[in-house]
């Protein structure tokens, strides 16, 4: 199951089947439990502070609560203002980073990490074909 919930900025009813088909794209043949729960710039900078002990703004947090090869149960709390901005600054529509960072926090559920340049620049080709195929999928 996949919900989407909002904490105090709410995600547009229109984007709400391209989330989920970014869930299942990265997360496949396995039982889930995520919910996606959106909110501002300064409720994210609060969790980032009390969760991972970070002062500083990001555009995803991603709890994992049960990951077992049956099952991940998890939460993606997403900032959409910060979605905006990097969409802004990078130049792409809201849509394509949304998406990004979706598929983002589902990497990070099934073991990509993004702790050092290498492993970095592995998620990020991984979030490129994910959002390849999301992109084409929505173009046929």
């Amino acid at each position: 199951m996949i919900s989407i919930t909002t904490v105090d900025m709410p995600l547009k009813k229109t984007h709400h089947a391209m989330v989920k088909k970014c869930v299942n794209a990265v997360i496949q043949n396995i039982k889930k439990e995520i919910t996606i729960a959106t909110c501002s710039d300064k409720y994210i900078l609060e969790m980032n502070k009390q969760s991972l002990n970070h002062d500083y703004y990001t555009d995803i947090i991603t709890y994992h609560y049960e990951n077992t090869a049956e099952k991940i149960e998890a939460e993606l709390l997403i900032s959409l203002e910060r979605i905006e901005e990097n969409a802004n600054t990078n130049n792409v529509p809201f849509e394509n980073e949304l998406a990004r960072i979706i598929i983002h926090g589902c990497l990070h559920l099934i073991g990509f990490d993004d702790k050092t340049t290498k492993l970095k620049t592995e998620m990020t080709q991984q979030e490129d074909k994910y959002l390849k195929l999301i992109i084409d999928e929505a173009n046929k």
